[in-house]
């Protein structure tokens, strides 16, 4: 860190400290400098990828008890965010732990067209309902 910025952290803190010596001054200007900072911006929240983790921890659980799991499952178990625009759950089994395997036809809920419709079904990559596993080497 620069030393002015090591400088001006200072002048914020020592008015919380009483009297501090020229010494303590400069040992701690000193050791701010030697501060190694992240270079960019902060890290902000994003809750399309946090809705997306969470909809992929939902559909992996899912997949502990049901042969299959489809973007209608997870829509019924844990919803869509209000804030959130209903086309992201298109990214939920974009992820290679999830396998393809067939499609489901569901009943839209009313006020949609068409009333069904066809979605893929998945199953979790390497498990044995993965059709691009082989399980019987005979």
């Amino acid at each position: 860190m620069r030393r002015d910025h090591a400088e001006q952290i200072w002048e914020a803190i020592s008015v919380f400290l009483k009297s501090p010596s020229p010494k303590v001054k400069e040992m701690f200007i000193e050791k701010i400098e030697s501060v190694n900072l992240k270079p960019g911006k902060e890290a902000r929240p994003d809750p399309k990828k946090d809705y997306i983790n969470e909809a992929r921890n939902w559909a992996r659980e899912f997949l502990a008890s049901n042969t299959d799991v489809c973007v209608q499952d997870v829509i019924d178990g844990i919803g869509v965010p209000s804030h959130l625009t209903p086309d992201v759950v298109g990214g939920i089994f974009k992820h290679s732990d999830f396998v393809k395997v067939g499609t489901k036809k569901i009943v839209m809920p009313k006020g949609h067209r068409p009333r069904q419709k066809t979605v893929n079904a998945y199953v979790l990559a390497g498990s044995s309902s993965d059709p691009n596993l082989i399980v019987d080497w005979s």
